[in-house]
């Protein structure tokens, strides 16, 4: 891989393949824009809702972000109590299952026990 020394340039590298012929390709970032990009963005914004709305709009979908996180938030906490609660039931039927059958064999013995007495 070469890295060459202007900071505005991406990192290229190059792939060799079968037959001496090679490949040279650019190496873009995983996240987000950088460098032009972020300057062509801004400039969109101010052309959209002009440089004294930008604040505004910034805020307002910090507070629309927020609120969707909090959601989130919300939304996972109940599902997280409806499965603690859907456990509880769960321990619950399977005691009460397992003394049913404890007291059907109880009973199955008692019956036997008499039977040949």
């Amino acid at each position: 891989m070469n890295f060459c020394n202007n900071s505005n340039a991406r990192p290229t590298g190059t792939i060799n393949i079968h037959g001496g012929i090679s490949l040279k390709y650019m190496i873009t970032p995983l996240f987000g824009p950088v460098g032009p990009e972020i300057l062509i963005i801004i400039a969109v914004l101010i052309m959209l809702f002009g440089a004294s709305r930008i604040p505004k709009v910034a805020r307002s979908f910090g507070k629309t972000f927020g609120s969707f996180k909090k959601g989130r938030a919300e939304i996972e906490e109940e599902i997280n109590t409806m499965k603690n609660e859907g456990s509880e039931v769960k321990r619950d039927i399977e005691n009460e299952t397992s003394e049913a059958v404890s007291d059907i064999n109880n009973e199955a013995n008692e019956a036997v026990r008499e039977t040949v007495d």
